[in-house]
């Protein structure tokens, strides 16, 4: 965002404490691939051997190894260097901030399948940094909302462009993982079971994209002066939900043989709480139909909520019922 001009962005401040605990907080959450594999040998090795053995022996201590000294120079350069004052200072962030990406998608589970694994992983990353990070400065970094139309007029394309790379690159990156054509039946694994509600967490927040980013501009347009920042705060919290989901796919073992995989790890117990038969079929019920009209009807309700300009916390609410209804009217329809 330092490179957008003024006039095209409202009063953005990010205090340098932010940005050193944002560098912290990759290094924990980059971590814990590591702490899982060091599990394993905790028992003969200690916490702080175990540690070592994995740096010292495994692809994926290494690949954090390298990312931890990234991220050790980053946090010094951000807090000496005067970052925002100076182009070539942002410039050589952004290197940093490009470099860690990369060196976290050679520890992704696609990595080990194809060298286009990396690069389509990179990528997802990325447009999925650029995207949520421009959200989430505007969202909780600004002053006030000056100058948020021609925001939105450069921001609504850019965001576009995005979330269809983010997409694109995510269908590459399933294509990758799994057979496609058998995406239903992952759902009785662990796997499946994470990808599946990652996906229906997503859905609401395409709709608050498309009502923050179209909806706001003609609101704009004809003279209001509501604060859009409240929505985007709402739909930047809806996208770190995502987070989390990700984190706990990334632990799970890939379906590249559903059967295999179910066999050595098991079936889902989620799954189990709504199916005691892991063959996959689809018979609507009364129940299904029930949960499939209650998410229309919060769909519904959460774009209604945000044309009344009710408060942020309603529409924000109407977007989880929606993905735990959905969910259960997939659930319920197995």
């Amino acid at each position: 965002m330092s490179y957008i001009p003024e006039a095209k962005k409202p009063d953005i401040h990010v205090p340098k404490r932010w940005m050193q605990l944002a560098t912290l907080g990759v290094a924990v959450f980059s971590f814990s691939p590591v702490l899982e594999l060091a599990s394993r040998f905790y028992e003969t090795k200690g916490f702080f051997g175990a540690i070592v053995q994995v740096i010292k022996d495994f692809q994926i201590g290494q690949m954090w190894a390298l990312a931890l000294v990234l991220i050790i120079m980053f946090y010094l350069f951000i807090t000496f260097a005067p970052i925002f004052d100076d182009v070539q200072y942002r410039t050589i962030s952004l290197f940093f901030v490009i470099s860690l990406i990369f060196s976290i998608s050679v520890n992704s589970h696609t990595a080990s399948l194809s060298g286009y694994g990396i690069l389509y992983h990179a990528i997802h990353f990325l447009t999925m940094s650029v995207w949520i990070g421009i959200l989430l400065q505007v969202s909780w970094f600004s002053k006030n909302s000056r100058n948020w139309l021609s925001f939105l007029k450069w921001f609504n394309p850019v965001a576009m462009i995005l979330v269809v790379l983010v997409i694109f690159t995510g269908f590459l990156l399933m294509t990758l993982l799994m057979n496609v054509a058998e995406y239903p039946q992952t759902w009785a694994l662990n796997y499946g079971q994470y990808l599946l509600i990652k996906h229906l967490i997503v859905i609401p927040v395409l709709v608050f994209g498309f009502l923050n980013g179209f909806y706001m501009k003609r609101r704009l347009q004809r003279g209001s002066d509501g604060d859009p920042r409240r929505w985007t705060k709402t739909e930047s919290l809806f996208l770190l939900i995502v987070f989390p989901v990700t984190g706990l796919l990334g632990q799970q073992e890939p379906p590249h043989n559903i059967e295999v995989t179910k066999a050595s790890d098991g079936i889902s117990p989620l799954f189990k709480l709504f199916s005691p038969d892991s063959e996959i079929g689809f018979a609507f019920g009364g129940s299904s139909l029930l949960f499939g009209l209650l998410a229309i009807a919060f769909m519904t309700m959460l774009i209604l909520q945000f044309r009344k300009n009710a408060p942020a916390v309603y529409v924000l609410i109407m977007g989880l019922l929606f993905t735990i209804s959905s969910y259960l009217f997939i659930m319920t329809s197995i």
